[in-house]
């Protein structure tokens, strides 16, 4: 029964318990108190009143804290430590119903969610019997739906044990069209047509299959050894090893039908790795030493190997494996992929020696250029490791202008990261002078670029940098250095001075590299007048999508903008951008647990994809079938994220692209469980 108050006891408790010439203001806290009770035992027993309760109550307990510790002398404050009640108020009475309220709004939250997660269910199990089962496709059309649909029972039960729904689906009752006979006639369904249309294999190794089967005689080779080495991989993760084993071999046997050459050492560099990764290390070693003298790198396996011992945590193994590389190259390279391993486990001075050791490696590397990029990799190494004096001295060492320039920029940006600003600005401005020895216009343009973004990042004055920048375009021959004044003013743009964007240009046209840019600064500066008159500026429907693309992306990464991103989503034209933005707006109600709301989303996405004629980006080099088959993809793994296994299995289908389609699909069996 819930304790109330009126105001009549109220008066009689606080002139009784209190005298009000001394305690005046404590009286005034539990008046406030009480009240915040009575408002709580008020509230109505639905999701919104739970929670409000539970709000009320936690004033209550501040107000009783207040109480004990601001007026500890009162009389009101001895009551409630020697445990006595004031009006409706004890302190373990108060503890019983913050927790009583937390146990209800818990019940309440859970509640909610698995009733979301079963209506999905339910759809689903409804959509079940539109399935007609005819062949393979169809067979494990019906067989995701149905494992779809007890993931989401499983989640219910699983994730949400205090909802009504999880005790009454683990207790067998039947809840809506679920019941213990209609469970087991589609797993039963499942099983009949797993025997007649996949040789009573598991859906999983069906699949699997089934993207083994995407994989065409005639498709390109290196295409074809891609996709089954990547299918293998994934065969691999799902712990079916013997069917992971079974294609390595296949595409091994297409390696060795390849002309030698480069693209055939890449194949044997990429299998030999992916098996490596996926534990097949015996199989790897067998296979190097049949396919090791085709590779152009003969020590890239051995690599592959340290990396895998990094991977295991095997230290001492990755060392050993690093002192028999041969080439300096190599083994500098490594050293440091060790140090940054031993700088992520927190052990520094570990990570230090082994750069001394990377660096007298480095030293002994023939070409200048190659030592050069070395020894700038090591320098940020060192830098990130958080020996900044190290660092700048060894990027300083360097002979090369640019190198060292480089090699300056990444240590004076890890110093200011490592809050440092001092000593990074100090070396910034260091980087800044040794530009003047570089030759190439165009690349000293581009390191004064990178420190003056570095400064301005820092709050410091840019203008030297900037200065440098203008005098070296001014240099240029005209129609020269286009490159160079197009860095330079995305870098403009990025800082918001859209008016020196303009005057970097005067009366010439802005390039469309540029405008592609400019669009999404304007955007995050606000400037969304100057937005939309270079989009209606644009008449080609496709470019001026690309354009409104890059202004949503500019607003989706703002998070109290990111309302501004989605309605924008709706004056996208073209299918291919429709299709990606839907399928990413997806994922924000599938954040929020709003499952049906996610798959009404990419239901849209999935129709915009189909429709996609081709290269919708406007960019040379997407041929039309590849262009829709990266928009299709991008739908299906987002069912796939969703858990709705059926429809990402249907979009994988569209996919034009044979090696796409084979990898989604062997995607979709490793994450398909068997159970």
């Amino acid at each position: 029964m819930r304790n109330t108050l009126s105001a009549a006891a109220l008066a009689v408790i606080l002139t009784a318990a209190v005298p009000a010439s001394a305690d005046d203001p404590v009286n005034s806290v539990l008046v406030s108190a009480i009240r915040a009770w009575e408002a709580a035992e008020a509230m109505p027993d639905t999701d919104a009143g739970r929670a409000e309760r539970l709000q009320l109550l936690q004033q209550v307990d501040d107000r009783v804290e207040t109480i004990l510790s601001t007026y500890a002398s009162s009389d009101v404050a001895l009551q409630l430590i020697l445990g006595e009640t004031v009006g409706p108020i004890s302190r373990a009475g108060l503890a019983r119903a913050i927790e009583d309220a937390e146990a209800a709004l818990r019940e309440s939250v859970d509640d909610t969610a698995a009733r979301g997660l079963f209506v999905q269910a339910s759809l689903l199990l409804e959509e079940l019997d539109s399935i007609e089962v005819r062949d393979r496709a169809s067979a494990l059309h019906h067989a995701l739906a149905v494992r779809s649909i007890m993931q989401l029972v499983e989640q219910i039960v699983e994730a949400h044990e205090t909802s009504d729904l999880a005790m009454s689906l683990e207790a067998g009752t039947q809840v809506g069209q679920f019941t213990q006979a209609r469970i087991s006639q589609i797993t039963t369904q499942v099983r009949r047509n797993m025997t007649r249309y996949c040789n009573g294999d598991l859906p999983q190794i069906c699949l699997f299959d089934e993207a083994r089967a995407q994989i065409e005689p005639d498709m390109e080779p290196r295409q074809a050894i891609t996709a089954m080495v990547r299918v293998a991989s994934l065969r691999a993760l799902a712990s079916d090893s013997d069917g992971a084993l079974a294609l390595f071999g296949q595409a091994y046997e297409q390696i060795s039908d390849m002309d030698a050459g480069v693209t055939q050492s890449s194949a044997i560099d990429r299998t030999l790795r992916a098996q490596v990764n996926a534990g097949m290390l015996a199989e790897a070693r067998a296979r190097f030493t049949r396919y090791g003298g085709l590779l152009r790198d003969p020590e890239s396996f051995a690599m592959t190997m340290i990396e895998h011992h990094l991977s295991a945590g095997d230290g001492q193994a990755a060392r050993e494996g690093v002192l028999a590389l041969d080439d300096v190259r190599n083994r500098a390279r490594m050293l440091r992929r060790i140090a940054q391993v031993q700088a992520e486990a927190g052990d520094t001075n570990a990570a230090l020696a082994t750069l001394e050791d990377a660096a007298e490696a480095a030293s002994g590397i023939a070409d200048e250029a190659a030592r050069s990029r070395q020894m700038q990799s090591i320098a940020r190494s060192i830098a990130h490791a958080g020996a900044l004096r190290d660092a700048i001295r060894t990027a300083e060492a360097i002979p090369d202008p640019e190198g060292s320039t480089r090699a300056m920029a990444s240590v004076a940006e890890a110093a200011l990261r490592q809050g440092a600003r001092d000593t990074g600005l100090d070396l910034l401005g260091r980087a800044m002078s040794r530009t003047d020895e570089i030759e190439n216009a165009s690349t000293r343009i581009a390191r004064l670029i990178w420190i003056a973004d570095l400064q301005r990042q820092a709050g410091a004055v840019a203008f030297n940098a900037e200065s440098r920048i203008r005098d070296s375009l001014a240099a240029f021959a005209p129609g020269a250095g286009e490159g160079a004044r197009a860095s330079f003013a995305l870098y403009l743009s990025d800082q918001g001075e859209f008016s020196e964007v303009a005057r970097l240009y005067e009366s010439a046209d802005i390039p469309a590299l540029v405008i592609r840019d400019l669009v999404g600064s304007l955007a995050r500066h606000g400037e969304m007048d100057e937005v939309w008159a270079l989009l209606t500026r644009e008449g080609d429907r496709t470019v001026r999508d690309d354009l409104l693309s890059r202004v949503i992306a500019a607003l989706w990464d703002v998070e109290d903008r990111r309302h501004e991103a989605i309605a924008l989503i709706g004056r996208l034209e073209t299918p291919a951008q429709q299709g990606r933005w839907l399928t990413r707006l997806s994922g924000l109600f599938l954040e929020e647990q709003s499952l049906g709301e996610a798959r009404i989303h990419l239901h849209d996405a999935l129709q915009a994809a189909r429709l996609v004629p081709g290269d919708a980006n406007g960019m040379a080099g997407f041929s039309l079938e590849t262009d829709q088959s990266i928009v299709l993809s991008t739908v299906s793994e987002g069912y796939l994220e969703a858990g709705f296994l059926a429809d990402a299995y249907l979009a994988a289908l569209y996919v034009p692209d044979a090696g796409i389609r084979a990898v989604l699909l062997a995607r979709i069996a490793a994450a398909t469980s068997d159970r």
